[in-house]
């Protein structure tokens, strides 16, 4: 696994924690927050470094069994709001 792809299952994982946790487990504003502050540092990466996370994402999702765990990874680009991110898996 490249380096980027290794990156980018790593945010993933995360991300789905944040999103798909009980709020028993996670506390909703605190992943709120995390996810918004995942956001901001992704965008501070260059353009090229943002679509190549974005394609990554795609790439990754499909090894995710559980459909709504793999569309959001899917979709994780745009919604973490990086360049080039609106185009489907």
């Amino acid at each position: 696994m490249n380096t980027m792809l290794a990156l980018a299952r790593t945010i993933a994982n995360a991300a789905l924690v944040f999103e798909f946790s009980e709020d028993s487990q996670v506390d909703p504003d605190l992943a709120v927050q995390a996810l918004e502050q995942m956001a901001h540092d992704l965008q501070r990466l260059s353009p090229d470094e943002q679509r190549a996370l974005s394609e990554a994402f795609r790439s990754l999702s499909s090894g995710y069994a559980n459909t709504a765990n793999a569309e959001f990874v899917a979709s994780l680009g745009a919604s973490l709001g990086l360049a080039n991110s609106t185009e489907a898996p």
